[in-house]
């Protein structure tokens, strides 16, 4: 009898589909064999292919043709629970983790920031630079930041795994420079960008002097 009176269902959905023109995706009125009101509303929200898919699926489940464990496989976002089917809960978007150091770095304080910049395709510190160095050590004694960032930095001339390489170089001067001049390495922090990061935006291949720098910031 519950046989009878099933495929009776089935065949009177069908039949409603047909009366509205099964051809269309997106008149789908076959969610009878979804387990749980929620789903017909899901239904609603698919695109047309996925909705045209699931409905083929419950036109074929529709008559008992063999065990259900036989079926063929659930439309995407389902899975086969028994005869029914079960929405299958979409995941919630995976936000990266920020490694703690970067968090660190973008709560804490900037106290005051110095530029040094380079020639083409050297890591020595010109002499016009010593100056700056100079200025740098002594305001890092007056402010005793907690840390002090280096970071190196290139223009785009050259290969950028060349350029990520004489950043690194760039900050050593700074770094070895300071450390010369007093300044405890325990609170030196280098990084180096190569041409990721550039003061003024350029074409790959440009040699540009604003851009050949390594950056000091003090950080309480």
């Amino acid at each position: 009898m519950l046989d009878i009176k099933k495929i009776a269902l089935y065949s009177a959905a069908i039949f409603t589909m047909a009366q509205g023109g099964l051809a269309h995706a997106d008149g789908f009125t076959s969610h009878q064999a979804v387990s749980e009101k929620p789903y017909q509303h899901y239904a609603e929200q698919l695109p047309a292919e996925k909705k045209l898919e699931l409905r083929e699926y419950l036109e074929y489940t529709a008559v008992d043709r063999e065990p259900c464990q036989n079926y063929r496989p659930a439309p995407e976002g389902f899975v086969k629970d028994g005869c029914s089917l079960k929405r299958i809960a979409p995941e919630a978007p995976k936000v990266a983790a920020v490694p703690a150091k970067v968090e660190n770095l973008r709560m804490s304080k900037v106290l005051n920031d110095y530029e040094v910049n380079f020639a083409f395709d050297s890591a020595a510190i010109e002499p016009a630079a010593g100056h700056t160095i100079d200025q740098i050590a002594t305001e890092i004694k007056d402010y005793n930041p907690r840390e002090v960032t280096v970071t190196g930095h290139t223009d785009t001339a050259g290969p950028s795994s060349y350029n990520a390489n004489l950043s690194k170089q760039r900050a050593d001067s700074v770094s070895m420079a300071l450390t010369e001049r007093g300044v405890a390495n325990r609170i030196i922090d280098e990084e180096a960008h190569g041409e990721q990061d550039l003061a003024v935006q350029t074409n790959d291949g440009v040699a540009l002097r604003e851009n050949r720098r390594v950056v000091v910031e003090f950080r309480k």
